[in-house]
């Protein structure tokens, strides 16, 4: 009988994977294949993952990078014991997470960022600050999501698809936000055919940015840089600080999930929210 290797595990996971982005569980994975692939799922001991991770820090990973990709691999393990593929299931620690990221951007430093790329990364960055809103949600914003209104602030509607907590959001098209949809608006035909998406490169969905992100950081003085997570962290810092704004108010704009907005959520969806907007613009 032939041996089911590491590498089977996550290959076959990956092929069996249901969700929105799996290019990203399969970048997840890679690494550990290339490190631990050959090895049969049988033989896989702690000291080959505490190995892993010595490794991974060595390339100056983080706990918390290393913990998402063991989680993958035993998500692998998982699913490949219950359909069979496998008998025996290892055991998986995952490490205590000390690095909690504190990397923050002011508006100022937003806005050199942005000065420093190229349409559409430029408006998808401070679109990002703004809202709060997650990387792979805004990329995957069309204009069906936006409700224009004439006599008063329309709204962006996040559906609870692109909900990472599968909840779906409302931000109300004021202040700041207004002025990067009008600029979507004068973009959004492409040789004549309207673009789907808010955010594309001549007519195309725009994918990874990674180094325009780090090299605008770096021409505009940011030492380190920041991950373009910071942003969502960056929204809710700015908000508290310059709007004076209610803890469910930020927690409703961003789609962020606690008990205490489950329970006001409806109250603040509305004139609430407005207002939380453009006092947090004008500040």
């Amino acid at each position: 009988m032939q041996k089911v290797t590491v590498a089977d595990c996550c290959s076959y996971y990956l092929e069996t994977l249901r969700c929105r982005h799996p290019e990203s569980v399969a970048q997840q994975l890679g690494k550990i294949s290339a490190h631990l692939g050959e090895l049969e799922s049988d033989k896989l001991k702690g000291w080959h993952l505490q190995r892993y991770r010595a490794h991974r820090r060595r390339l100056g990973r983080q706990d918390s990078t290393i913990n998402r990709e063991v989680a993958y691999l035993r998500a692998s393990f998982r699913r490949a014991q219950a359909d069979g593929l496998i008998d025996q299931l290892p055991a998986f620690r995952l490490e205590r997470e000390e690095n909690i990221r504190d990397d923050l951007l002011s508006l100022e430093q937003v806005n050199a960022i942005a000065l420093r790329l190229k349409d559409p990364l430029d408006t998808i960055v401070r679109f990002a600050f703004w809202t709060g809103w997650r990387k792979n949600a805004i990329l995957n914003l069309t204009w069906r999501h936006v409700e224009l209104k004439s006599d008063g602030p329309g709204f962006i509607h996040m559906p609870q698809e692109l909900s990472k907590n599968r909840r779906p959001v409302s931000f109300p098209i004021v202040g700041p936000l207004r002025g990067i949809i009008e600029e979507r608006k004068s973009r959004a035909l492409v040789a004549g055919v309207l673009s789907q998406h808010l955010f594309h490169r001549h007519g195309k969905p725009v994918k990874v940015f990674y180094s325009a992100w780090k090299t605008a950081q770096a021409r505009a003085g940011i030492n380190p840089p920041c991950v373009f997570h910071a942003l969502r962290r960056s929204m809710v810092t700015h908000y508290r600080q310059k709007g004076n704004i209610s803890e469910s108010e930020i927690l409703a704009l961003a789609g962020m999930r606690t008990r205490s907005i489950l329970d006001r959520y409806t109250i603040s969806r509305g004139d609430a929210l407005i207002a939380a907007v453009r006092k947090a613009a004008t500040a």
